[in-house]
């Protein structure tokens, strides 16, 4: 009880140190959030010392998942949730310890300007519940996904100097994750 209760209010913190809501822009990297929040608590909810054992178990059990960013990927919740909160804790973990938590507050904040404006046809920007029926229309045609993440993408390299990806094979790399 106690790793859900400080999962929940690692949102709350998340919310308040970005300044909006935690599913805006990443919805993995604000699950993650509140799990890394959360901490010994959330991991002894889960059965695991720290990070780098419950990625091994995760790995030895062919449970790892790669995470990716939300908008380019398809998973089924039920199965993997737990799995992929554990990761992405373990990745911003991982970023905090080697690049610092400065550099996490400013990435969450840019996470959660993503998908508060997007750009229509003629340039102009579109803010959410402006106009329902062209934000159908622009989801529907796939320009919030490419949008997303574009916009992800482009957050990380202003922080990191490096991209999703890359920064995703340094934490492989330092966990002897081979996949």
């Amino acid at each position: 009880m106690g790793g859900i209760f400080a999962h929940e209010l690692g949102h709350i913190i998340y919310s308040k140190m970005s300044d909006s809501s935690f599913h805006n822009g990443n919805m993995y990297w604000g699950e993650g959030s509140a799990s890394w929040a959360a901490g010994k608590y959330y991991l002894q909810w889960q059965g695991y010392q720290n990070y780098e054992s419950a990625i091994k178990e995760i790995v030895s059990s062919k449970r790892f998942y790669d995470i990716k960013n939300i908008y380019s990927e398809t998973y089924d919740p039920a199965k993997q949730r737990d799995v992929i909160y554990l990761e992405w804790a373990s990745f911003i973990d991982f970023l905090i310890d080697k690049y610092g938590f400065e550099k996490f507050v400013v990435l969450s904040s840019l996470f959660a300007s993503v998908g508060k404006e997007l750009i229509t046809k003629d340039g102009s920007p579109l803010i959410l519940g402006d106009d329902d029926e062209l934000w159908k229309a622009f989801c529907k045609a796939g320009g919030a996904k490419i949008h997303f993440n574009n916009e992800l993408e482009l957050a990380y390299g202003k922080v990191y100097s490096k991209n999703f990806y890359d920064l995703k094979k340094q934490r492989k790399l330092k966990n002897k994750i081979i996949k």
